[in-house]
């Protein structure tokens, strides 16, 4: 197998800064449950791989020259945007490739994608030259392209500002302020966005309205803890809710284009937003399936006119972030209030997961990693992406006959969930626990630190025997082999939804130690890999 970032930055012990922005992921709003169709068919590790170094030997072996710049008169303005080759680098850092142009990295490149790509190289590597020197002139020359009417090279400035310059100054943070207005204030009444790169023609564009989201994802980051920032319970983003429905309502035809920079972008946005679909599109299964079916003989992608470099390195990048390791799935879920069937208040705390995923890429020098929303509508083969499944809420749990049968079934094979009581809901609490008991009746739920202070969970993940051990109240129901149930009482996600950099790391290294358990360090699968297998365990009658 080849290295991947996370291996490359352990292996070089290199320590991200805790506030840094990698592939990032940001939780988002309540978007009513559409009607799932069948679900993709998921491509096998050895496909994936296989494609990943035929794209290698094409970039690398086929195209191997001093740059990999169109030729001239293709450039931007008639200056080099240097674009090509600085995708070929973060392409070459993603596949462990050492053999890239880093020439890229002393350059003086201004075009705002062309920034991004070379932030998310130097933006890891820092510590040496001539990265460090190429994270620094990032970070000052995208901190001036954020606040403009180009939404999509706004977009990629916010990123390579995030990355190179995870603590912004007065004047960075202004700019993402201006920048989160202006953009708004660009929207079209039908929720997409133009582009503004193209004079005259004010229609919404794919690429231009996907920028604009994954764009307004990052400003949000970069400003989260400034005063009035939105990070509260029920928050529903005006602008990127529409924004959502419209990319899911024209995603299908960038799939018949094979637009390559337009699935590149959905695919960011679902990684930023968690979203495992736009619309009823099914995107990471879809797109890697799609990918490998459209990739070329010689290794590329593309049409047969024009250069391939810039459309496989997008392809490329595209493919293995689709098939990223879910660490947890959070569920969207209703409840029932007065007979009815409501929208549950599942997402009181919309970037708790989204930060506590973050928080343990900064920490622990891991990429490949993300987190995605979920509902019970999904098939459990879905639900079993992730090793781990939270429910979050602050009302009494109510689950139908059928949805029980599959929480049981995700059991049963394999997963495990995880529930936090928003604000310390009693009510919650008391109703997840009865859920326990009608799903295992044999299991009881115990307070783990009471009852077994040499638990796995506190004694063999990473932050084994640190003070959160003694602070946090996890109440644990056991099938005999394993925990099946974890139950957080006093509400941690509130501390994830913060993400203060100033505030305790106890929260984090609670929830890192509660992925980490049942995910095992023998897990480090792709979205791909199916390799849960079926564990009776005894349900009860509902």
């Amino acid at each position: 197998m080849r290295l991947r970032p996370g291996m490359l930055r352990t292996i070089l012990g290199l320590v991200a800064f805790s506030g840094a922005v990698v592939v990032l992921r940001c939780g988002m709003p309540v978007v009513k449950a559409a009607v799932v169709p069948a679900r993709s068919v998921a491509v096998s590790r050895p496909e994936a791989e296989d494609a990943e170094s035929r794209a290698h030997a094409f970039i690398f072996t086929d195209k191997k020259r001093d740059s990999w710049e169109p030729a001239p008169g293709k450039s931007r303005d008639g200056q080099a945007t240097w674009l090509a080759t600085a995708l070929v680098a973060d392409f070459g850092f993603v596949d462990g490739a050492s053999n890239y142009d880093a020439r890229v990295m002393a350059a003086e490149v201004t075009d705002a994608q062309a920034l991004a790509a070379v932030a998310r190289v130097a933006s890891v590597m820092r510590f040496k030259e001539p990265y460090r020197s190429a994270n620094k002139r990032v970070a000052n020359v995208a901190g001036t392209l954020i606040d403009q009417d180009n939404v999509v090279d706004g977009y990629y400035a916010a990123e390579a500002c995030n990355l190179t310059a995870p603590v912004h100054d007065a004047v960075e943070l202004q700019a993402f302020v201006k920048a989160n207005l202006r953009w708004r204030s660009l929207q079209r009444a039908d929720g997409s966005w133009a582009d503004r790169s193209r004079p005259g023609d004010a229609s919404g564009t794919f690429i231009a309205t996907a920028a604009a989201v994954a764009g307004l994802c990052e400003v949000r980051d970069a400003t989260r803890l400034l005063p009035g920032a939105p990070c509260v319970a029920h928050y529903q983003d005006s602008a990127i809710e529409p924004a959502l429905k419209w990319l899911g309502d024209h995603v299908g035809r960038e799939f018949e284009q094979k637009n390559y920079h337009s699935l590149y972008l959905a695919q960011r946005v679902c990684m930023l937003t968690g979203r495992s679909r736009l619309g009823t599109q099914e995107i990471s299964r879809k797109l890697a399936s799609k990918l490998i079916e459209w990739q070329n003989q010689d290794g590329s992608w593309g049409s047969d006119d024009g250069d391939h470099v810039v459309s496989t390195a997008l392809a490329f990048l595209t493919l293995d972030e689709s098939i990223w390791r879910v660490d947890v799935s959070k569920l969207q879920y209703t409840v029932d209030i007065n007979g009815k069937s409501v929208e549950a208040h599942w997402n009181e705390s919309p970037l708790d997961i989204d930060h506590l995923t973050r928080w343990m890429i900064h920490e622990e020098c891991g990429d490949g990693r993300c987190w995605q929303i979920v509902e019970m509508s999904q098939p459990v083969e879905e639900l079993l992406d992730a090793p781990v499944l939270y429910i979050s809420g602050n009302q009494v749990l109510h689950f139908s006959d059928s949805e029980m049968d599959k929480l049981h079934a995700y059991v049963n094979r394999g997963g495990m969930i995880l529930g936090n009581a928003d604000k310390g809901s009693a009510a919650f609490a008391a109703s997840f626990q009865k859920v326990g008991s009608m799903l295992f009746p044999d299991f009881q739920f115990r307070n783990l630190r009471k009852a077994d202070r040499d638990h796995p969970i506190f004694t063999e993940q990473i932050y084994k025997n640190e003070p959160w051990v003694d602070k946090t109240t996890i109440l644990a129901m056991s099938n005999g082999k394993r925990e099946v149930m974890l139950l957080l009482p006093d509400d941690l996600a509130r501390a994830w939804q913060v993400r203060d950099p100033n505030g305790s790391k106890n929260p984090f290294e609670c929830g890192s130690s509660l992925m980490h358990y049942n995910r095992g360090s023998d897990r480090l699968r792709t979205r791909t890999d199916f390799f849960w297998s079926e564990r009776k365990t005894n349900r009860g009658a509902n």
